[in-house]
């Protein structure tokens, strides 16, 4: 089904059914309510389907209607209205371990694409496709929740990627992901510098007993 044709005048049909949807509103969301219970594969079947034929003129669309003042205005009062329901589908999304780690490669693909930086996208997907329960260092369980108080203790079991060698990008065999307490003691120390804060962390361990 083809899309309206953007700037063609509505006719007064088209006003007619909007009257009619108007006054009948509550028992057409009934009806497509039972509709939709009865035949929801075939719904989202068909959803998909067009969405894939039709996507770039949908997002042009899109993009048109949320750039005009009214788009902004209805969007705004969409967020005002739907704040904690929005807040919370995204806690969810981004909670599931594969779309956590799908979120954490987009942001390193960013920044290797403003620095100039080699980005192995196949490297990254072995991660999306089987994010690890443990982290690669102390192998402890990692927490894929988001948005949780900037102090809580679970922060520090977030997933977080690493670059083994620092001296290189997001290449094969140079990326694994440990938690984000693991990563920060790690940051771009060298093993020179990690053995010496071992020593000097020993030494004053043993002078305090």
């Amino acid at each position: 089904m083809p899309l309206r044709r953007e700037g063609r005048p509505k006719s007064r049909t088209h006003e007619y059914r909007q009257l009619y949807h108007a006054e009948h509103k509550d028992r057409e969301l009934d009806c497509q309510r039972r509709y939709y219970t009865k035949n929801k594969n075939d719904v989202l079947t068909y959803q998909k389907q067009y969405y894939r034929e039709n996507r770039d003129r949908i997002l042009a669309r899109n993009q048109m209607n949320r750039n005009t003042p009214e788009g902004k205005e209805k969007r705004k009062i969409y967020f005002a209205g739907h704040r904690e329901d929005i807040n919370r589908r995204i806690v969810e999304g981004y909670s599931v371990p594969s779309t956590r780690i799908k979120r954490l490669v987009g942001n390193i693909r960013r920044r290797t694409q403003k620095t100039g930086k080699a980005f192995d996208a196949d490297t990254m997907q072995v991660f999306i496709l089987k994010p690890p329960k443990r982290c690669a260092c102390c192998r402890t369980l990692l927490d894929y929740s988001v948005r949780r108080p900037k102090y809580d203790p679970h922060t520090s079991r977030s997933p977080s990627f690493d670059r083994v060698n620092n001296v290189l990008s997001y290449v094969t065999n140079n990326v694994a992901i440990l938690c984000t307490r693991c990563n920060t003691l790690k940051s771009d120390a060298s093993l020179r510098e990690l053995r010496l804060l071992v020593k000097y962390i020993e030494t004053h361990t043993k002078r305090r007993k």
